[in-house]
């Protein structure tokens, strides 16, 4: 009897091992390619100390900026003591979304069995959108490892069997979640509902911890509020949130990282009509997932449905009752990247609850293939919006210009777009060895006087725009003319030259 027991457990442990490690070794694997690509704009604001280079700046910028503290100051400690490399700034990031993917591994297997465990840290592996995320240099994935140790210890505390301290830590993980991404504040209400059937000592305790987190995040609020800021409410990149943007979160962006079938964000009902095969593959997996969210065979009822059903919709429900409430811009896809595990966790354990292994078969196959599928395309489509738009090779647009040997009594550079911030960081990387370098917005009047006076050879127009808007900027100067244009993955360089415009001679 001993042997046997001592057998079985050394079997779960080194299957436990053996998939573990698997799990590592394709995650790492999947988000070493284009892990190197140049900054944008919100990575160089969160991850470097370009625009925040002291900690009084830091300090007023986590005041006067929406987006909430932690992570620019874990960041600007890591960037002090590592620097700033494309790479380095995203080893964060990058650990986070490993670590994430073994949290909702371990907590799949609370929710099912261990096939359903490995199929959602599996779908995790290949998803883009978690891929995407975990090679970002934003807050995300830090919130999304944050949020799913949360979940994990609340889990354990609920039943009772784990000491004190573990009170702590589940209040430093809360803590450190919502002050990484303020809108993983919408799991306070879950975590408290769903704890009132605990002990009264762990639901007192529990309870008492979300208060206090609540009321710390809502003062952060007040006090941004207080200086004329929001969390990011109203910016022009966001849009409501309705029942289709619901439906294509789900069926689209977390399904395949809108990789498969790449429509653009603000896709409509008549956009998903034109595309009946997306539309089939979608229902296919709506099928799986409701079939995860249903008791057990035999069950009328399941508290671990239902705690799964109120994680997976904490985010799109809140989100909706805040557009019905009149917040017209309020949603962009990555603000709910915290709900993706939950996705994944229902969607295995809706592949492993069919009554017949044939169906379950089939049903696995296609979430493996559609993972597959998704992320290979993912990398074929590496110049197209998928997850979110490219991003465009700042690195190597500064590197050419830098190789142009400009002089800033000859020559002027202008950004004639937001992501002026992410070039400009580069291009002080190279001015260090090269002072000469200028940045400076177009003006008109300052061109016309450079011409005039002799001084100026060329004017670098550094954009993501087309051929027609950059015209636009010269149109009225007919001394101008477009000698060459050179691209960096999305982004242009035109350089104009000024040329001479022979008066005419009196008769």
């Amino acid at each position: 009897m001993i042997t046997d027991e001592w057998a079985r457990l050394l079997s779960r442990y080194g299957t436990t091992r053996v998939t573990a490690s698997f799990i590592l070794v394709v995650a790492v694997l999947l988000r070493l390619p284009n892990l190197d690509e140049s900054l944008w704009y919100d990575e160089v604001l969160y991850s470097t100390r370009f625009v925040a280079n002291s900690l009084p700046k830091l300090w007023e910028l986590v005041f006067s900026d929406p987006p909430a503290p932690l992570y620019r100051y874990v960041l600007y400690g890591w960037a002090g003591l590592f620097g700033e490399n494309d790479i380095v700034a995203r080893i964060p990031s990058f650990i986070c979304g490993v670590a994430a993917i073994f949290l909702t591994y371990a907590m799949a297997k609370k929710y099912g069995d261990i096939q359903a465990a490995f199929l959602a840290a599996l779908f995790l592996c290949f998803s883009p959108t978690h891929v995407w995320y975990s090679q970002e240099a934003t807050p995300y994935a830090m919130t999304l490892c944050f949020l799913l140790a949360t979940v994990l210890v609340w889990k354990e505390l609920k039943s009772g069997t784990r000491p004190g301290h573990w009170y702590f830590f589940y209040g430093l993980f809360l803590i450190c979640a919502i002050f990484t991404q303020f809108f993983a504040a919408v799991y306070l209400l879950p975590l408290t509902v769903l704890t009132l059937d605990a002990s009264p000592v762990a639901w007192k305790r529990i309870i008492a911890i979300n208060l206090v987190t609540g009321a710390l995040a809502v003062s952060m609020l007040a006090i941004k509020y207080q200086v004329g800021r929001t969390i990011g409410v109203g910016q022009s990149f966001l849009r409501p949130f309705t029942l289709v943007e619901w439906w294509m979160l789900f069926f689209n962006w977390f399904l395949h990282g809108n990789a498969l079938w790449t429509l653009p964000p603000w896709a409509t009902l008549q956009d998903l009509i034109r595309s009946p095969l997306l539309v089939s593959c979608q229902i296919f997996f709506l099928v799986i997932l409701v079939r995860g969210l249903l008791p057990p065979r035999g069950k009328i009822w399941d508290k671990l449905s239902l705690e799964l059903l109120l994680f997976l919709i904490a985010p799109p429900l809140t989100m909706s009752l805040l557009t019905l409430a009149g917040y017209q811009k309020i949603y962009i896809e990555r603000y709910l990247l915290i709900g993706l595990p939950f996705f994944a966790i229902v969607l295995a354990r809706g592949v492993t609850a069919f009554a017949h292994r044939y169906v379950t078969g089939i049903a696995t196959a296609a979430v493996v293939m559609l993972g597959v599928t998704s992320y290979a395309m993912f990398l074929s489509k590496s110049d197209e919006w998928t997850v979110y738009k490219q991003n465009p090779d700042m690195r190597g647009a500064a590197r050419y210009l830098a190789a142009q040997n400009i002089s800033a009594d000859d020559a002027i550079i202008v950004f004639p777009t937001y992501e002026a911030v992410s070039l400009s960081f580069y291009i002080d990387q190279v001015a260090s060895q090269n002072h000469a370098i200028v940045q400076t917005q177009y003006d008109p009047a300052t061109v016309e006087q450079a011409i005039t006076t002799g001084k100026l050879k060329e004017i670098y127009v550094v954009t993501r725009g087309d051929r027609q808007r950059v015209d636009g900027f010269f149109a009225a100067n007919p001394r101008l003319v477009l000698r060459t244009i050179s691209s960096f993955k999305g982004m242009h360089v035109y350089t104009f030259v000024p040329v001479t415009i022979p008066t005419k001679r009196s008769e």
